[in-house]
Formats: structure tokens, C-alpha cells, sequence
């Protein structure tokens, strides 16, 4: 047997991903609770590469974001759509936020 006999619990994209990796020079077993992979989180979200725009009120979380952004569209380019329509809604009542700051946090990415 080669390497180490490695679990990688959760098919998710970072679990697949992870898996894929350490199976070129280890024995990798991959744990999925669901009857397939990419069936939770990773299945179901908005399909959107994250940028920050949802959170204007945490900056540590927006630059986070954006730094790891390049590196993630490096890795899964051939699943990222490239020139799609993209809206970004907010509540009209008791939001945290408001139109105007995610408009000035979006204006600010297109600038930088």
C-alpha cells in the first residue's frame, strides 16, 4: 500500500477536492452522508463566486474573500460561467444594511 490510509468525511467541493489531491500518493477513502456527492451545500447554493458584496458590515469577511478568490478561480476555472447577470437583493425592511452601502461596496471592487 502507498502513503498513509487517509477519511475525508463530506463529498462537498473542498472534500472532493481534498480527497483528489491526497489520493495521488495515499490510499483516500471519501464519507458522504447523502446518497450522492455535491448534494448539500455545495449542490444548493446560489452557484456564484462569493466576493464579499454580502457582507458591508464586516470588512475582515470581505477581504477574505477577495483574497482568496484569484487562488479558487485558478483551481475551478472550468466550472466558473463567466459573463452572467448577477443581482444582489436586500431586504426593503429591518436590514442591517442598506442600498447604498452595497452599491458603494460593489463600485468599490469594479475600481479596484
Amino acid at each position: 500500500m502507498r502513503g498513509k490510509r487517509i477519511a475525508v468525511i463530506g463529498g462537498g467541493i473542498y472534500g472532493i477536492t481534498i480527497a483528489s489531491v491526497l489520493s495521488a500518493s495515499n490510499k483516500v477513502t471519501l464519507f458522504e452522508k447523502n446518497d450522492d456527492i455535491l448534494s448539500a451545500a455545495s449542490g444548493i447554493n446560489q452557484f456564484r463566486l462569493h466576493r464579499g458584496y454580502h457582507y458591508p458590515r464586516s470588512p475582515k469577511t470581505v477581504i477574505s474573500s477577495l483574497k482568496s478568490e484569484k487562488s479558487f478561480a485558478q483551481e475551478y476555472r472550468p466550472a466558473i460561467m463567466a459573463n452572467t447577470e448577477n443581482y444582489y437583493c436586500i431586504a426593503k425592511e429591518k436590514s442591517k444594511t442598506s442600498q447604498k452601502k452595497v452599491l458603494g461596496e460593489i463600485q468599490t471592487r469594479i475600481q479596484s
